[in-house]
């Protein structure tokens, strides 16, 4: 990750679009208030999938014990009764102290309330840790692998949090500074660490806005280890997933859903099977679906481009489309074309055709077709040879083509590919005019 960083690698975080993100969000919030619901009620799942777990929870729920159900949805009333009243408190450390004093001072464990129990009271200590010979051959494939996953989960996290908070976020940067972080935690003996989406959701449900929450944290939490390890451990754990759920249950974006459900159907559903795949095959299996169905669109859109016909409107200076208006008027003899994206391998031909779909579908022959070349972003040696083979198809119709409006690399591409012998410089335009 270090390497991936300098090397400025985080480019790809640039392939989760705004959809994508919301539907990430919307699929954690749901799996993690899935994984809690067997806490609240006092069940034991085993299985983490959404689904499964959602079954086997619906199949122990005669096992519930009431006191942890009725402890947890109490803890999760007070944090909604304690964010209502004074949002910028301590909602979770209150709700937790209360739901601690209250299992410690009734001895609820004795009714089946489990506690989160013994915890250790040291730090880990420095190591070098040790590979062995079989460590060294299998590491560089393990590595990459945790290192697609971590940091895809960290940036999907940390990107829906940025959209949603209104900040933006250096890609590269958080690449390196998670690769220091795993160089640190593997050298204390700690786990593979990411951005995880339920320690972030409470850090916003929190007010947490800068760097320095994960500082006092940090310096909070070696605090608690050192010092307060054992009034932790009376902790309930139905109170610490009434937290959770409450931190989910501010992640979801159902607003977003109905905004991108008036703007484009194909990004709502888009945002919609991003959830669905988080919830059922998981999150990176989920998000590279969602990615590559958006990519595939973005390709659909490139292979037909949005062209017009341009023509006089009135009121509207020069040429624009004349689906603007139902005024608008086309000049006789002469179709004005233009292509709304690049000319590449792959569209040169639906280029070819939608040109004879033109010229043999207009009302009066046409003598000129003016190509408008301004929304031309790309061309390859394909798109000029396409050009070519119109301008020989369309001469033996008894039409001329003319260009309009080309980029300079459009100019130099043709030149250097002697492409002038078939459309000289004589009929190529920088605009068109009166």
């Amino acid at each position: 990750m270090v390497i991936g960083g300098y090397a400025h690698l985080g480019f790809f975080v640039n392939f989760f679009s705004f959809p994508v993100l919301v539907g990430y969000l919307n699929g954690i919030a749901l799996s993690i208030i899935a994984g809690q619901m067997g806490k609240m009620l006092g069940v034991t799942v085993t299985s983490r999938d959404f689904v499964i777990s959602l079954l086997e929870l619906s199949e122990h729920l005669g096992e519930t014990n009431f006191l942890t159900l009725i402890l947890g949805t109490g803890t999760l009333a007070l944090l909604v009764l304690v964010n209502h009243l004074a949002p910028r408190a301590p909602t979770a450390l209150i709700a937790l102290a209360s739901a601690g004093m209250l299992a410690y001072g009734f001895g609820m464990e004795k009714e089946g309330v489990l506690l989160v129990g013994a915890m250790p009271s040291k730090l880990p200590a420095f190591s070098l840790p040790g590979l062995g010979y079989h460590g060294i051959q299998s590491i560089f494939m393990d590595s990459v692998a945790l290192l697609v996953v971590s940091f895809t989960s960290g940036m999907l996290t940390a990107r829906s949090f940025a959209s949603r908070n209104n900040y933006s976020i250096n890609a590269d940067q958080e690449m390196r500074a998670v690769g220091f972080a795993n160089i640190a935690s593997g050298l204390f003996g700690g786990f593979a660490v990411t951005g995880a989406d339920s320690r972030t959701a409470i850090n916003n449900a929190s007010g947490g806005k800068t760097q320095m929450v994960s500082v006092i944290a940090g310096l909070g939490t070696t605090c608690v280890v050192l010092f307060l390890s054992a009034p932790l451990g009376q902790l309930p754990i139905t109170g610490l997933a009434a937290v959770l759920i409450f931190s989910a249950w501010g992640l979801l974006d159902i607003v977003a859903w109905k905004k991108l459900f008036k703007l484009s159907r194909f990004e709502f559903w888009l945002s919609l099977l991003t959830t669905i795949g988080v919830l059922t095959i998981g999150v990176l299996p989920g998000v590279v679906l969602a990615i590559s169905l958006a990519l595939i669109h973005v390709l659909q859109k490139i292979y037909q481009p949005k062209d017009a016909i341009l023509g006089v409107i009135p009121e509207m200076d020069g040429y624009n489309d004349i689906a603007l208006s139902p005024d608008s008027k086309t000049i006789p003899g002469i179709i004005i074309y233009r292509i709304g994206g690049p000319l590449l391998f792959f569209n040169a031909e639906f280029f070819k055709s939608r040109i004879h779909e033109l010229v043999d579908g207009a009302d009066i022959p046409p003598r000129w077709l003016v190509l408008s070349m301004e929304a031309v972003t790309q061309l390859d040696v394909t798109g000029i040879q396409a050009q070519i083979e119109i301008c020989h198809e369309l001469e033996r119709k008894g039409v001329q083509i003319l260009l309009a409006r080309p980029m300079q690399f459009v100019i130099n591409f043709r030149e250097h590919l002697d492409a002038q012998d078939q459309l000289g410089k004589e009929n190529i335009f920088p605009y068109i005019g009166w």
